[in-house]
């Protein structure tokens, strides 16, 4: 089934290719058109089966989606280095060679979900913000360079362990809805995410868990980082249970969540000192401008001393004999 991301694209893209487009070429039967003043390659529902090598370098949207494609490889996108969207869900991608996206330098938003990956590339672009990965038989996932992922989606996944993603700093929402999570949910996994901020669970997230002591640990780790979560209700324990369950975070994951901190600081310390210097520059100059108009103004004020005469005193005036 296609996502509602690629349903909606797709709808404006065809209203706007019916409007203003035209082919691309014969051999790919693609429109160009533009969305959001971004130039639009609409590919999709075309029975290709590997993507188009003919299209314009220029084009920052790709929408590839409902085709045939099975493999990429590193040569797939070597003249689209201008893309910032890349549309490619609902195909047959069964394999995706190491650095196949590397070239896109400037990608933003990714999507590959309702596809046949077991997967995903170790490198991703560091630019890339949204990836959608949902409804693949997904087996590993794990990331070396994600540091500017804002979203991911694992939706409708079948994990047989969950997936190392590593550190994710600026991850604010991961979805996880319709996934069979058969491992338990820990604190330790969403230590890596120490910005989450939304959290979307499956309906029915381990019953055994949601008796067990591991639930009100992962609980309490959402409450304390103020994570907006669904699904995640911790039904109450006996009381000799109750007493027995040390919600208290172990080392370990404090450990993650504070490499995860040091690495958003990392990140952002280059942007804080330019703000920095940028601040104490503007002040130094706004400074220098106050003490410029006080002296200006204090010059002004002094007007030159004139002699002033008194009223009553007149000119003498000449005596005759």
């Amino acid at each position: 089934m296609a996502s509602p991301l690629r349903i909606q694209a797709y709808a404006v893209m065809m209203l706007v290719t019916l409007c203003s487009g035209y082919a691309i070429s014969s051999r790919s039967r693609c429109f160009y058109g533009k969305i959001h003043k971004l130039f639009t390659a609409n590919c999709s529902e075309q029975d290709l089966q590997k993507v188009p090598q003919d299209l314009k370098n220029s084009t920052e949207v790709l929408d590839l989606s409902d085709n045939k494609i099975r493999i990429l490889s590193n040569s797939s996108f070597i003249y689209y280095t201008s893309l910032q969207i890349l549309y490619l869900s609902d195909n047959r991608i069964l394999y995706i060679e190491e650095g196949t996206f590397l070239p896109l330098t400037e990608l933003k938003t990714l999507d590959l979900s309702s596809n046949s990956l077991r997967k995903v590339p170790y490198v991703l672009p560091s630019s890339l913000v949204k990836l959608y990965l949902a409804a693949n038989p997904i087996e590993e996932v794990s990331f070396s360079n994600a540091n500017s992922l804002q979203y991911l989606s694992l939706a409708d996944n079948h994990f047989e362990t969950l997936p190392t993603l590593g550190l994710m700093p600026s991850l604010v929402q991961l979805n996880l809805s319709e996934t069979k999570i058969y491992p338990r949910l820990t604190p330790d996994f969403l230590a890596t995410m120490c910005r989450l901020q939304l959290l979307h669970l499956p309906n029915n997230l381990l019953a055994s868990q949601e008796e067990s002591c591991d639930c009100f640990r992962l609980a309490a780790w959402i409450q304390e980082r103020h994570i907006k979560v669904d699904h995640l209700n911790c039904k109450p324990l006996e009381t000799e249970n109750r007493l027995q369950c040390n919600t208290t975070v172990p080392p370990q994951t404090m450990e993650l969540y504070t490499a995860c901190l040091d690495e958003w600081d990392d990140m952002n310390m280059p942007y804080l000192a330019l703000f920095l210097g940028s601040a104490c520059l503007l002040t130094i100059i706004l400074i220098a401008l106050l003490i410029w108009l006080r002296r200006r103004k204090s010059r002004t004020s002094r007007t030159p001393e004139k002699a002033i005469k008194d009223p009553e005193m007149k000119e003498p005036s000449l005596l005759t004999s």
